[in-house]
């Protein structure tokens, strides 16, 4: 049984394993999905924890302002919105509590989110990845965590590749990129996804076309990650939005 996720996406999942391998091996393979359905995610029950505010499973932390809120106008997604216009606000980050992802030799993780930028994407710093639990994703207008994988927008970025998100995995100290690795277009929806092979590469994948495969400086091996995105203002005028469709992510155990 083959299983291709999404027409367009079929590049990056062509060698994921089934869902009928997984039912049937669900000590091999780990699975998540969400597509935020407002009713089953319980946002009405958000509380304060670990410094943050919890919504559904997920942790939402702050600088000064910044929210996580079902979108109103479309299909099932939240919207994660910086809450002002002033520069470096909103959500530092917005974490999935559940599931912990690492790099190991000879183990396979895939992933792909849907996402989109409301309010001007080049007056915004993001996140799409995965990350360290608790951390702070950006300092002042600048990433800061280490130990990841994902797409980033920051001040750097968005004076010297506007436009662009830079892919980037980053060890303990060091990160490895690849600079204007997805064109982005302001309220517009793109797909943004990598395929993690053992502790030796990664490539990231753009509405399913394989990008520039990175082959060092992975997150070590010992680091607990997780689904994570970030969302703050950038030029003191606007006020970035962002809105996830879904987010999806298999693993080899």
């Amino acid at each position: 049984m083959t299983v291709t996720y999404d027409r367009d996406s079929a590049l990056l999942w062509k060698d994921a394993p089934s869902a009928e391998e997984m039912f049937l091996k669900p000590a091999s393979w780990g699975y998540y999905f969400n597509d935020f359905n407002a009713d089953q995610f319980g946002w009405e029950s958000a509380v304060a924890s670990m410094g943050g505010i919890v919504y559904g499973g997920w942790t939402l932390k702050q600088a000064t302002a910044g929210t996580a809120a079902p979108s109103t106008t479309g299909p099932s997604s939240i919207l994660i919105d910086c809450g002002g216009t002033t520069a470096d606000q909103g959500v530092t980050s917005f974490q999935q509590k559940g599931m912990l992802y690492t790099v190991q030799a000879a183990k396979t993780t895939w992933y792909e989110a849907r996402i989109k930028v409301i309010g001007g994407f080049d007056v915004a710093q993001l996140f799409v990845g995965l990350g360290p639990f608790d951390e702070a994703i950006f300092g002042t207008g600048k990433r800061a965590m280490v130990n990841s994988i994902g797409f980033w927008a920051d001040d750097a970025q968005a004076s010297a590749n506007a436009g662009y998100l830079y892919f980037d995995c980053a060890d303990a100290s060091t990160h490895n990129r690849t600079l204007a690795a997805a064109l982005m277009v302001t309220d517009t929806w793109i797909r943004l996804g990598f395929k993690v092979v053992g502790a030796t590469s990664v490539t990231p994948y753009v509405d399913g076309v394989a990008g520039t495969e990175l082959t060092s400086n992975l997150p070590i091996a010992t680091t607990d990650m997780k689904l994570s995105f970030a969302c703050l203002g950038n030029d003191g005028t606007n006020q970035p939005i962002m809105e996830v469709d879904w987010i999806k992510a298999i693993w080899e155990k």
